[in-house]
């Protein structure tokens, strides 16, 4: 997902009490200690923050696509 959309576009989240969730959603931490520090605070503090801003909607990164069933839209945002 950091390749495909960058790091400031990830986020830490939980779904639990989801079945793909896990009871302790710190376990998640695990996931990211392979990356550099800075990139640890994006993803588990700081991009939050960032996508509760308002901004406009339309798609920054992806690709607008018009069907059958009418236009839309793939890619990160």
């Amino acid at each position: 997902v950091i390749e495909a959309c960058g790091v400031d576009r990830v986020i830490f989240g939980s779904d639990w009490p989801h079945i793909e969730g896990m009871p302790n959603p710190l376990d998640y931490v695990a996931e990211v200690k392979h990356l550099a520090a800075d990139h640890q605070k994006l993803i588990l503090t700081d991009n939050v923050t960032t996508l509760n801003l308002l901004r406009p909607t339309w798609p920054t990164v992806g690709v607008v696509r018009v069907g059958a069933m009418g236009a839309y839209w793939s890619g990160c945002v």
